[in-house]
């Protein structure tokens, strides 16, 4: 109802946790396309880092209630970053345009917060 609408903003919380992962990449493929297509504003939470840079030009990490680090998805989703903030080793990759989170297991951060 809200796409039906042509909004200037869309604010959406988890909009892929109850869709099939054919379905989770259709809409925000379709996202996005609003984004290009008709200048659409678009803010959304998400769990899934790797859908976070498939689809943000921007993304925001929290920490405790604070904003940990802010920018492209390259500069803000690091392998430091997701130590610190969630505890895990990860191992990430660029393949193509899009990047790839490899989660290797607890760790412990560099940093307490």
């Amino acid at each position: 109802m809200a796409l039906a609408q042509e909004p200037e903003y869309l604010l959406l919380d988890e909009p892929t946790a109850a869709l099939d992962l054919r379905h989770q990449f259709e809409l925000l493929d379709l996202l996005r396309r609003l984004n290009r297509e008709r200048h659409t504003t678009i803010v959304l939470s998400l769990h899934d880092l790797e859908h976070a840079a498939h689809v943000a030009d921007r993304v925001a990490v929290l920490c405790r209630g604070r904003l940990y680090a802010a920018g492209e998805p390259r500069s803000v989703l690091t392998e430091e970053t997701l130590l610190d903030v969630f505890r895990v080793s990860t191992r990430i990759s660029l393949e193509g345009d899009a990047l790839s989170l490899r989660v290797l297991g607890p760790g412990d951060p560099i940093r307490s917060f």
